[in-house]
């Protein structure tokens, strides 16, 4: 069941036509590939902590930011930066902030910072509503493979 859910993930991003939608901002390639706007800042600019303690998306503070990792992360309170700042680990997206979909099919995708889920304890991004809602069909599946593919993103030579 859970192969079939993840080939149809990827049926749903080649239908969708969402391929284009691959990135070229990638801070800090050989160390950790983070998916960045032209500013630099991950996640366009929103606090990667307020997913975990709010429960929702929202826009960071450039009064609040820290480095790491090659990119600029903003978040909406000094209190959420320094939590960051004391275990990125435990609040950075998987994926590097890329679409988890598109990591399954191997490729780095832009996502949409409203279309996250956290997955034990750990935060993954997606294109879109329906390519979001395609991977709670199969949380676990989706994610294992998403994380092999990564993996592999990430070796590929740049």
């Amino acid at each position: 069941m859970r192969a079939i859910a993840v080939i149809a993930i990827a049926i749903f991003i080649s239908l969708a036509g969402l391929t284009g939608r691959t990135s070229g901002s990638i801070a800090a390639p050989n160390e950790f590939a983070v998916n960045v706007d032209a500013e630099g800042n991950a996640l366009e600019g929103y606090d990667t902590v307020a997913y975990f303690t709010l429960g929702s998306a929202a826009k960071g503070n450039p009064s609040f930011q820290h480095t790491w990792k090659g990119a600029r992360w903003l978040f909406a309170t000094a209190q959420h930066r320094d939590m960051f700042a004391a275990d990125p680990e435990r609040y950075a997206p998987r994926i590097g902030g890329f679409c988890a979909a598109g990591a399954v099919r191997g490729v780095m995708m832009e996502v949409d910072p409203r279309m996250w889920l956290i997955i034990h304890d750990r935060l993954y991004f997606y294109v879109n509503a329906n390519v979001r809602q395609n991977a709670l069909d199969d949380l676990e599946g989706s994610t294992s493979v998403a994380e092999i593919q990564w993996s592999k993103l990430l070796a590929r030579p740049r």
